[in-house]
């Protein structure tokens, strides 16, 4: 799978807010209950018939492209989700048995040769029916709306992050997957 992506060009320090978010969200929804059956699939072309998308993401030749790759657009607030299509049930909720998985993707950050892009992206497993936050564009990577509701469960979610940019208020994120608040080390 290839990716392509954009930047916007900044050189003040308050400006690093506006930067291109580069996000991939291949994600995988999960539901409440275990499949008794396993699931065992492959993807190597991607289609709006198998990947849900949100926000600037899209689907075309194949590839998911989850922000906007034209140089000549300003591109504040850039990102987007794509999403397999299908639940995939990962836990029961009688026994707390938890599925096993892996997974393996590729991606790729096209900066078009400029050296000021920003954010990164993340591989996220969300709850059933997530959307895209509000408020999640930037070093929120797309996942984190930073003034939801730590306490309620609708927001909880799992992330692996492939940061990009150095954030000075955020170097580091470790999620707490039991709840929503974000460590940063």
């Amino acid at each position: 799978m290839e990716l392509h992506s954009s930047d916007l060009q900044s050189s003040k320090a308050g400006e690093l807010r506006s930067l291109l978010v580069l996000v991939l969200s291949l994600a995988i929804a999960f539901t409440a209950s275990a499949s008794s059956q396993g699931i065992d699939f492959s993807l190597t072309a991607f289609n709006d018939s198998i990947i849900k998308v949100e926000g600037n993401a899209e689907t075309q030749s194949g590839i998911i492209r989850v922000t906007e790759a034209d140089r000549d657009k300003v591109l504040t607030a850039n990102g987007g989700w794509a999403m397999y299509h299908k639940p995939m049930r990962l836990w029961d909720k009688a026994t707390g048995n938890v599925a096993d998985f892996t997974t393996r993707f590729t991606f790729a950050i096209n900066s078009l040769g400029r050296t000021d892009f920003a954010d990164g992206m993340t591989f996220f497993l969300v709850p059933e029916g997530s959307q895209l936050p509000n408020n999640s564009l930037g070093g929120g990577l797309a996942i984190i709306n930073r003034g939801r509701d730590p306490s309620n469960s609708s927001n909880r979610f799992v992330a692996v992050e492939f940061d990009t940019y150095y954030n000075v208020e955020e170097p580091s994120v470790v999620v707490d997957p039991n709840c929503a608040k974000v460590a940063h080390v």
